[in-house]
């Protein structure tokens, strides 16, 4: 019978139970993408927002679990906790479901004999000895002939006409069922639950999901003991209970664990995190303040700052819009991107800037002649837009004229110029769109450099494609444009960096290996020889972090002028008319310096697609750390 403490509750307690109800539901239903009908849950409750007749509210009202024939009940169910069941111990029994105890088989008395073996769902049946048949103690498994050996005793020698056999008492743990029967051991799963080995072995307790049953043996029941919180049991009759899957940062507890069932756990999504193992509900990301410079050289330069609100300001050059507030003039000093907020993370390419928001979109604005903006279109933007079908993103980082991203499934997917593979799709076609990079996943970290991309692997390898005329991509050789490779002879790297026209590898031991241009020893080897691959930092370890530079000085840019294109210095390529069809009016503020800027741009954006070891150490420098 079960007993309803609701009837037993105050109007204020009902209340106080209301009240928690609310913010259980509010604290479950933050993350999760399966969150019940509040129509069906409140037409479930009664008063002051407590479940209705045989409900409990477990972030929802559901109704109470059953103890099934065989169990009993334990703890009585109520508005705030479910009820919970135990087995009837062997020798007990019951046969409706939800009883509030066990019964005791009834006892066979001597003279009857146990016709029927009970369960833990069923009594016992008893019988009478049949004429010239006997039994000496209750519940024996059989009546023996008169003169023969009684139950609980073994023949040890045969009877004759003129004496009686002689008997010897059986063993504990065993059953003698009397006359010639033969002592045996109790079968395995039964015990000698009376001490009395006239009666017959009868089974274990049987142990419930959510219980770990210990002790067994053929002269002690099996214990019953409810599994420890933090742990379950799925299965009757276990030996041990499970510790619960642990939900990682990151995710959250999407079903509650249960003696008898596992914790589920599901990722937040984009946009939420938790900090804490087992979070019961996912939380707005938090912003990491970030300054992110642009990869122009020194006439064309701008830098945007993240703050911790999910804003961004920008300050500095916005010849195409880079700044991103709706003009082309220039700012000496930060002013607010337009219609821009919820930013977790961003980057600065050459002319342009991209931003992740909290929902894994990413928004972009600034240059956008080769497609680095992603929207489709070759028109630069003054304010953000949207890269349309992408979603799940969870960094990015930005070249010199191209853009790529780390989705939460691992992959990565790049666009704009392609000149020289940038966009790692094998290949040298400028995308304006998201493009898959084929042969790439399992990425943990993503760094692009002017024309080049590094991405760092799960496992601790490093896999470069793009431009690699100077072996900026690790590859061993200066093949280029190259497809996404593996850098050789790496491995347990747990950072990684990238500069203008160089890489460098932060390794789990704490040492730094760099490879690719090195004219003015931005690999710290030692000297100014370009690396083709890896190269260990001399007397450099216990390293925590690493960041790389442009690593191509103002000074080297005039002299390209005249080691590339013609000899003359003006270079023209189809990816530079592109260009500067792409590129806004100059601002009559400053009619002097769009035109020395113009003027100057041409040959340095041309120098990028020469693939000469001058041309490519003219172009303005990027950097990008990895995320």
């Amino acid at each position: 019978m079960r007993i309803r403490s609701r009837d037993m509750l105050s109007t204020t307690q009902r209340s106080a139970f209301g009240a928690v109800s609310v913010i259980a539901l509010i604290l479950l239903g933050a993350c999760s993408d399966d969150v019940s009908s509040p129509s069906t849950d409140i037409a479930a409750q009664g008063d002051a927002g407590a479940c209705a007749d045989g409900r409990w509210n477990d972030g929802a009202c559901v109704p109470w679990s059953a103890c099934a024939v065989g169990t009993y009940v334990t703890s009585t169910p109520s508005e705030t906790a479910d009820g919970t069941c135990a087995g009837c111990v062997s020798g007990t029994f019951s046969t409706t479901p939800n009883a509030a105890s066990c019964a005791r088989w009834t006892t066979c008395a001597p003279g009857s004999y146990v016709s029927t073996p009970g369960s833990t769902s069923t009594d016992q049946v008893c019988a009478p000895c049949a004429a010239g048949m006997y039994s000496s103690s209750a519940n024996q498994a059989k009546c023996v002939a008169l003169g023969e050996c009684a139950a609980g005793t073994v023949q040890k020698t045969p009877g004759t006409p003129s004496s009686s056999p002689v008997c010897t008492p059986c063993e504990p743990g065993t059953h003698c069922a009397g006359g010639t029967s033969p002592m045996e051991e109790c079968a395995s799963g039964t015990w000698d639950h009376d001490s009395n080995p006239a009666t017959a072995c009868v089974a274990w307790t049987e142990c419930l999901a959510g219980q770990a049953g210990t002790g067994a043996s053929a002269t002690s029941d099996r214990t019953c003991t409810a599994c420890a919180s933090g742990t379950f049991n799925p299965t009757a009759n276990a030996a041990s209970c499970t510790p619960m899957t642990d939900c990682a940062p990151g995710s959250f507890v999407s079903v509650a664990g249960t003696p008898a069932a596992d914790r589920q756990c599901a990722p937040c999504a984009p946009g939420l995190t938790s900090t804490t193992t087992n979070a019961t509900a996912c939380v707005p990301e938090p912003v990491e303040p970030q300054i992110a410079p642009g990869a122009g050289d020194s006439f064309w330069s701008h830098t945007c700052a993240l703050s911790f609100d999910g804003t961004v300001r920008c300050a500095g050059s916005n010849m195409f819009g880079e700044l991103g507030d709706g003009t082309t003039t220039d700012r000496a000093s930060p002013t607010a991107v337009l219609d821009l907020s919820g930013v977790t993370r961003m980057a600065s390419g050459g002319f342009h800037t991209c931003a992740r928001l909290a929902n894994g979109t990413v928004r972009c604005w600034g240059s956008n002649g080769s497609g680095q903006l992603g929207d489709g279109t070759t028109t630069d933007r003054l304010s953000p837009t949207t890269v349309p079908a992408l979603s799940d993103v969870t960094t990015l980082t930005a070249g010199g004229w191209h853009t790529c991203v780390r989705l939460t499934n691992g992959t990565v997917r790049c666009w704009g110029t392609n000149g020289g593979g940038e966009v790692g799709d094998g290949t040298t076609t400028d995308r304006s769109t998201p493009t898959a990079v084929p042969g790439v996943s399992d990425v943990t970290a993503l760094s692009a450099g002017r024309s080049h991309t590094c991405a760092l692997l799960s496992n601790g390898t490093v896999r470069c494609w793009g431009f690699n005329n100077l072996g900026q991509a690790g590859s061993g050789t200066t093949t280029s444009p190259l497809p996404p490779t593996t850098v050789p002879g790496l491995s347990d790297v747990k950072a990684l960096a990238t500069g203008g026209v160089h890489t460098c590898a932060l390794l789990t031991n704490g040492t730094v290996r760099c490879w690719g241009l090195n004219g003015n020893g931005q690999l710290g080897d030692g000297t100014t020889m370009n690396r083709l691959s890896p190269t260990t930092i001399p007397g450099l370890s216990d390293v925590t972090g690493i960041t790389a530079g442009g690593g191509t000085p103002a000074r080297f840019s005039r002299m390209a002028l005249s080691a590339v294109g013609d000899g003359t210095g003006l270079v023209s390529s189809a990816t530079e008319r592109r260009r500067t069809r792409s590129r806004p009016t100059p601002s009559p503020a400053s009619p002097a310096s769009r035109s020395l800027r113009r003027a100057t741009l041409a040959p340095a954006h041309a120098s990028r697609t020469t693939p000469s070891t001058a041309g490519e150490r003219t172009c303005p420098a990027s950097s990008a750390t990895a995320r």
